[in-house]
């Protein structure tokens, strides 16, 4: 079983489809308008994808794919470049957290 193989070859398209996401997840927030069901739905699309990515990438680190020597066969590219791998890692978890985090309402203005 190669874990994330076929996923790995369309990840420069997700890459750019979370950026859009993103930054509409932005406007919205600065729009105060998170809560409407549309950016409700967007935001947990955007928590599953970094949640299913860091589950694959921390089940190909625990070695499902055949420990080491699978990681060293099957993912050079992750092995030869470790600060990108680890700063990938790092920002899927940041993304992962931002959108479980529940927005702060402004509607409670103050006098």
């Amino acid at each position: 079983m190669i874990l994330g193989k076929r996923f790995s070859r369309p990840a420069s398209a997700w890459s750019f489809l979370a950026a859009v996401a993103a930054y509409v997840l932005k406007d919205a927030a600065e729009r105060d308008r998170l809560d409407a069901s549309t950016f409700r739905t967007l935001r947990r699309g955007f928590a599953c994808m970094s949640g299913v990515h860091l589950l694959l990438v921390g089940l190909k680190l625990a070695g499902i794919d055949g420990g080491q020597a699978g990681l060293r066969m099957f993912y050079p590219g992750a092995l030869s470049c470790p600060k990108a791998s680890l700063a990938s890692f790092a920002m899927h978890a940041l993304a992962l957290f931002v959108t479980l985090t529940p927005p702060k309402s402004s509607k409670i203005q103050s006098s």
